[in-house]
């Protein structure tokens, strides 16, 4: 998934999803006593948090490290479509809702003016300390119950002054359905666990995502995310994208599949382990080496500043010491000194971390 689609993401969610005041008006014969915004999953939950300095990366050993900025940006970018969506149920529930019981909680039903759609949203406790949410839509001329589909639905289990765990769901098929100016479709499902004396982790699901406006003819993409943090800060977090990464081979130039595995310090000290692979990658490795092997592996070191203090590809270099392409040279020592990483280890993403 490229920048570019998924800054377009977050744009659709805000518009597609812009329900953010229903305008609801309490009712019902209960006291009400549920403090029913604890349900809901914060930004603080489900935020991907890496050290950061968004300064442009570069390719040489003192330069700002390649991966490390490519890991900073797809934090924020997945944080920027997650965040528009907890935004939108934070402010409903930080209204009273429509109706009410001990253990349930309605707003709405509302149509926006320009919408094309009416929207509800209810909460129910399931058992004590579960609780599960639905955020639905329908036709904004219908009044059948039966027409009601669902947009985002999530499970979530509250744990104190932390919003414990839980997960979420958003279907983007079903909103393009009901609106055509959101042209976005597939799956977005995020799990998140934020309970004391554990890791606080993240993991972001897409399936089958496509944007019909952009490339109508272009191939769904789906891919995981999956992130975890300490309580000093450091952590780790593995994604894949796609990106023309290396020199084409006869005049080709096909995207690469590049898995990344990027740790930090407390400090921001990190280092990022990758697989690279593709159609040009193994025609270096397997037609012109005559090798087994169809990805390259690469390492990367960083300082507190970010700036690369070593890296390596291997079985062979196909980037020369100073950045441009060379694909399938031998195998060399690399930039700079192994020695000067946080982390002594190579530590590669898990295999279901893919661009498929």
């Amino acid at each position: 998934m490229n920048r570019r689609k998924i800054a377009f993401i977050s744009c659709l969610v805000s518009i597609g999803l812009g329900i953010g005041l229903l305008g609801c008006t309490e009712s019902g014969g209960t006291s009400f006593t549920t403090d029913w915004r604890a349900v809901f999953p914060t930004a603080s939950d489900v935020e991907l948090r890496i050290p950061s300095d968004p300064v442009p990366s570069g390719l040489l050993v003192g330069e700002t490290a390649l991966f490390y900025s490519e890991t900073y940006r797809q934090t924020r970018a997945v944080n920027g479509m997650v965040y528009v969506i907890l935004s939108v149920l934070g402010d409903i529930a930080a209204l009273p809702p429509t109706s009410y019981s001990q253990d349930q909680a309605v707003w709405g039903p509302y149509t926006p003016a320009l919408e094309p759609a009416a929207f509800r949203l209810s909460a129910t406790r399931v058992a004590p300390g579960e609780y599960r949410y639905v955020l639905q839509a329908r036709p904004r001329a219908s009044s059948s119950e039966e027409d009601w589909v669902d947009l985002i639905a999530g499970e979530a289990f509250p744990s104190g002054d932390r919003n414990g765990h839980g997960r979420f769901s958003l279907d983007w098929t079903s909103l393009h359905e009901l609106n055509g100016n959101s042209t976005l479709v597939g799956q977005m499902e995020v799990s998140y666990d934020h309970r004391p004396l554990s890791f606080r982790s993240v993991e972001v699901l897409f399936t089958d995502l496509a944007d019909l406006g952009q490339n109508p003819e272009g191939e769904p993409l789906s891919g995981t995310y999956r992130y975890q943090e300490a309580d000093d800060t450091s952590g780790e977090f593995q994604f894949a994208y796609l990106a023309d990464l290396y020199a084409p081979v006869e005049e080709l130039s096909l995207p690469e599949t590049v898995q990344v595995r990027s740790r930090w310090t407390d400090t921001g000290e990190g280092r990022s382990d990758v697989r690279v692979s593709g159609v040009e990658v193994a025609e270096v490795l397997g037609g012109l080496l005559d090798l087994e092997q169809e990805y390259v592996q690469v390492s990367e070191c960083w300082d507190d500043l970010f700036l690369r203090t070593w890296y390596d590809e291997t079985p062979v270099r196909l980037t020369a010491d100073d950045g441009e392409p060379e694909a399938g040279s031998l195998d060399g020592p690399g930039q700079g000194d192994p020695a000067t990483c946080p982390f002594d280890d190579t530590l590669y993403a898990d295999d279901d971390i893919d661009v498929m």
